[in-house]
C-alpha cells in the first residue's frame, strides 16, 4: 500500500489551505486499491458488524496515532466495492479522528487556528460531525484541556466548516444529488436530520427513488450507496415514520429487480439496519413479514442469480447479530411487553445464529426463570437449535450439558444421537440420566437397547434402576440377555440389591421376549442363580412376568414351577395366575 502528501484533483475534498496543514503535520494520503477483493477472499459479508469492528478496533490499536489519522485521510476514495470494511472504518472514523487530533496536538503543539483547520479538513473524511467533535472532545479532556480551550476549539473547527457546508448545500440544490461524491451526500444527511430540516430531505429521497428507476448504473449504485448510510440514522439521529416507510418500500422494490452485485449489496446493508432497528423495536410482525420475502427470494425463486442470492443470505445471516439478539433476549425476559409467540416465530426464522446466540446465553444465566424462557425459545426454534446444542455437550458445566440433552431429547432430531449417547459416559450422574432419556427418544428401540445395556453393569445401583425402567418402555427384545446376566452378577443380601433384581425381573415381563424364558425359569429351582431357593417375592415377580410373555412356553414353564413349589400360598398364586392366563 503507498500513500503520498493530499494533492489538488478534481475529486480531492480539501481546499489548498487543508492540503497545506495536513502535509505540514506529516499526514498522507493512501491507496486503498490493494484492498479490493478482500471482501470476497475473506467471506466478510457473512461477519456480523459488531464483531468487524471490534476487529478492526484491535488492529487499529495497534498502529501509532499518525497512522490511524492516514487511514481516516483515505475513506473518501476506499474502493466502493468493500461495503463491509467501509461500513466498519466509517463507524470508526470519530476514534481515529480524536487519536489523530491529541496526536498532532502532542507532537506539533499547533496554534488553534491551525488545529481546527486540521479538524475541518479530517471532517470531510467522517460522516458524523456531532460525534467526531464530541469524540475529540473527551480526547483533549484527558490531555488537560480544560472545558473552555475545547469550546473555544469547536467554535473554531465550525467557523472552518461553514464555507463547505454552504458550497455543498448550494451543490445539491444546483446540481442534484447524483453529482456529489457519496462521502459528501453522508455528512449532509447528518447535517438535514440534525437540523430537522424536512423539506431537504424528502426532496434527497425523491432523488434517491429516482436513481434506483434509473437505468444507469452509476446512478443506482450512487443512490445504493447514499440510502446504506442514511438507513444507518434510523437510530440516530432519526428519521420520521413516513421518510422510514418510503426508505422500505423503495429499498425493497430495488432488491427485488437490481441485477448488479454492488448496489444489491448496498441495499442489503441498508436492509439490514432497517431490520435490525425493527427488531430493537419490537416490530416483529414486519421483521417476520421481510424476512420471509427475501427467503423466498433467495431460496424459493429460480431466476436469481447465484451470487444475488448468496448476497441476500448473507444478509439474513447477519440480521441475528449479536447487537440484535441482545435485543431480543431483553424482549424474551420481559414478556408482559410482547408476545411470546411472536417472538418465538422470529427466533425460528432467524434459526441457527439464534440458537447460537441463545445456547451461549443459557450457559451463563444462573436464574432458573430465565433459563426456562430461554429453554421454551430453543424449544421453538427446533432443528436449527441441534447443531449448537450438540457443542453445548462438551460444557464443563454439568447442568448446562443436562439442560442441552433435555431440548435435545424435546426437539427429537436423530442426528444427535451419537453425541448423545457419549454422554452417557459422562463422570456427572445427572448428566448421565439426561443422557439416558435422550437416548430413548432419539433412537429407535433397538439401538436404544444396545446403547443402554452397555452402561448398565457399570452404572451406579440407583441409575441401573432407572435404566431398568427405560428398558421396559422400550421393550426391545435385544436388553433381554443384558439383563439375565445382571440377575446372575448382582449378589447380596442388602435391599437395595434385592430391589435391583426384582427390578430386572419386572422388565423382563414388560419385555415380553420368548428369550427370557430360560432366564424366568431358572428362578424356580432350588439351586437358584446365587445358591439357594429364590425368595418368595422373585418367584411371584418371576410367574407374574411369565404370564405377561403369555405364550404356550410360558404357561408350561408357570405349570412345571406350580408342580415343584414347596409353599402352598405361592403354589395358589401361581395356579391363579395359570388359571387366569389360559382364560
Amino acid at each position: 500500500m503507498t500513500a503520498t502528501p493530499p494533492r489538488p484533483s478534481v475529486d480531492s475534498p480539501w481546499p489548498s489551505e487543508q492540503r497545506e496543514v495536513l502535509s505540514e503535520c506529516g499526514f498522507l494520503v493512501p491507496d486503498f486499491t490493494s484492498v479490493q477483493g478482500t471482501g470476497l477472499q475473506l467471506h466478510l459479508g457473512r461477519v456480523d458488524p459488531l464483531t468487524l469492528r471490534d476487529a478492526l478496533r484491535k488492529a487499529l490499536n495497534g498502529l501509532d496515532a499518525l497512522s490511524q489519522g492516514c487511514i481516516l485521510l483515505g475513506l473518501p476514495a476506499f474502493p466502493s466495492e468493500e461495503q463491509a470494511l467501509r461500513r466498519a472504518l466509517d463507524y470508526l472514523g470519530p476514534e481515529l479522528l480524536a487519536q489523530a487530533v491529541a496526536d498532532a496536538h502532542l507532537r506539533l503543539n499547533p496554534s488553534r487556528f491551525t488545529l481546527a483547520l486540521l479538524v475541518a479538513a479530517f471532517l470531510h473524511c467522517v460522516k458524523d460531525r456531532e460525534l467526531s467533535l464530541e469524540a475529540i472532545r473527551g480526547r483533549l479532556q484527558f490531555e488537560g484541556w480544560t472545558i473552555q480551550d475545547v469550546d473555544a476549539l469547536k467554535d473554531a473547527i465550525l467557523w472552518e466548516c461553514h464555507g463547505t457546508d454552504t458550497k455543498l448545500h448550494m451543490s445539491l440544490m444546483d446540481r442534484g444529488v447524483f453529482e456529489l461524491d457519496a462521502h459528501q451526500v453522508a455528512i449532509l444527511l447528518r447535517q438535514l436530520l440534525r437540523g430537522k430540516r424536512d423539506e431537504g430531505l424528502k426532496d434527497l429521497l425523491h432523488q434517491l427513488e429516482g436513481g434506483f428507476a434509473s437505468p444507469e448504473l452509476r446512478r443506482r449504485r450512487h443512490a445504493a450507496e447514499i440510502v446504506a448510510d442514511l438507513a444507518e440514522c434510523l437510530e440516530s439521529p432519526g428519521l420520521g415514520a413516513e421518510a422510514e416507510q418510503g426508505l422500505y418500500q423503495a429499498l425493497h422494490e430495488h432488491l427485488v429487480h437490481e441485477n448488479d452485485p454492488q448496489a444489491t449489496e448496498w441495499s442489503c446493508h441498508s436492509l439490514e439496519a432497517i431490520l435490525g432497528h425493527w427488531l430493537r423495536n419490537a416490530r416483529f410482525e414486519s421483521v417476520y413479514r421481510e424476512m420471509l420475502s427475501l427467503g423466498e427470494l433467495a431460496l424459493a425463486r429460480t431466476d436469481v442469480p447465484d451470487w444475488k442470492a448468496q448476497t441476500i443470505r448473507d444478509l439474513l445471516f447477519r440480521v441475528a447479530s449479536p447487537t440484535n439478539m441482545g435485543a431480543l433476549l431483553e424482549l424474551l425476559h420481559h414478556p408482559a411487553q410482547m408476545s411470546s409467540r411472536e417472538l418465538h416465530s422470529l427466533l425460528a426464522l432467524l434459526g441457527r445464529p439464534a440458537a447460537q446466540f441463545l445456547v451461549n446465553a443459557l450457559e451463563s444465566e444462573p436464574q432458573a426463570d430465565r433459563r426456562t424462557r430461554l429453554q421454551e425459545a430453543l424449544r421453538a426454534i427446533g432443528r436449527n437449535a441441534v447443531p449448537p446444542l450438540r457443542e453445548a455437550l462438551s460444557s464443563p458445566q454439568a447442568t448446562h450439558v443436562v439442560a442441552a440433552l433435555e431440548l435435545l431429547r424435546d426437539i427429537g432430531h436423530p442426528s444427535a444421537l451419537p453425541d448423545v449417547s457419549l454422554a452417557l459416559e459422562h463422570r456427572d450422574i445427572t448428566v448421565q440420566r439426561a443422557a439416558m432419556r435422550a437416548v430413548a427418544a432419539l433412537a429407535v428401540p433397538e439401538s436404544a437397547a444396545t446403547l443402554l445395556m452397555e452402561i448398565l453393569p457399570k452404572a451406579p445401583l440407583g441409575l441401573q434402576l432407572e435404566i431398568l425402567s427405560v428398558l421396559g418402555e422400550l421393550r426391545a427384545p435385544e436388553s433381554v440377555p443384558g439383563i439375565g446376566e445382571l440377575l446372575h452378577t448382582a449378589k447380596g443380601a442388602s435391599e437395595d440389591v434385592q430391589r435391583l433384581r426384582l427390578r430386572a425381573v419386572e422388565v423382563l415381563g414388560l419385555i415380553g421376549a420368548e428369550s427370557a424364558l430360560p432366564t424366568l425359569a431358572e428362578l424356580f429351582r432350588k439351586k437358584g442363580l446365587i445358591g439357594g431357593r429364590e425368595s418368595t417375592a422373585m418367584r411371584l415377580a418371576a410367574a407374574r412376568s411369565l404370564a405377561a410373555i403369555n405364550t404356550r412356553e410360558a404357561r408350561e414353564t408357570i405349570a412345571l414351577a406350580m408342580d415343584s413349589e414347596p409353599h402352598e400360598d405361592v403354589r395358589a398364586v401361581l395356579r391363579q395366575i395359570l388359571v387366569g392366563g389360559k382364560g
